[in-house]
């Protein structure tokens, strides 16, 4: 992947949750934290983003969808999503107030 590309994702690279994981598994290529930093924030300002109103009917009937398969699509990406928010909220505070997260696995 490009440097450049990783600097200024495409709004899928952002929206969609593969095109997510490719950027940012070579994220760390970009030498600057602060545009690292950048490209984390525009991904959370799209998973706070309000949601359309059709996700906000499915977000509030995923707890009533009787197929099982089905509840436990819409029930693992609602806790992908907040696992995710939390993550990058993390990241991002960390930066702000000076500490380094640990990789434990990669000491």
């Amino acid at each position: 992947m490009a440097v450049a590309a990783l600097r200024t994702p495409a709004e899928q690279g952002i929206s969609d949750f593969s095109r997510w994981f490719t950027i940012l598994s070579f994220l760390s290529l970009l030498p600057d934290v602060a545009e690292q930093h950048r490209v984390l924030r525009r991904r959370l300002a799209f998973l706070e983003a309000p949601p359309a109103s059709s996700m906000t009917a499915t977000r509030r009937c995923a707890d009533q969808v009787t197929d099982p398969y089905r509840r436990g699509m819409l029930l693992t990406a609602r806790a992908l999503s907040r696992t995710a928010r939390a993550w990058l909220h993390e990241t991002l505070d960390a930066s702000v107030h000076g500490r380094v997260l640990i990789d434990i696995a990669h000491p």
